[in-house]
């Protein structure tokens, strides 16, 4: 089993304080990320072997509709 952690771009904007800098906030949202799903998931009898966690797959997306424009 492998732990995939979408959308970890709006995790940030959910746990972002103004009185921190971005990778502060960052930081808090990688925390919250380990301690609200990562443990808990690391706990079980069979838990994943590996987690990978993807943000800014809207980029990724629209890079890839534009590539794929230019061959129609």
């Amino acid at each position: 089993m492998i732990a995939i952690f979408t959308k970890f771009d709006d995790l940030i904007t959910q746990v972002y304080d103004m009185d921190l800098e971005d990778d502060e906030n960052r930081k808090a949202a990688e925390q919250a990320l380990e301690e609200g799903f990562q443990v808990p998931l690391f706990e079980f009898a069979d838990p994943p072997k590996a987690s990978v966690c993807l943000e800014c797959m809207y980029e990724i997306f629209f890079f890839l509709v534009r590539q794929l424009n230019c061959y129609f």
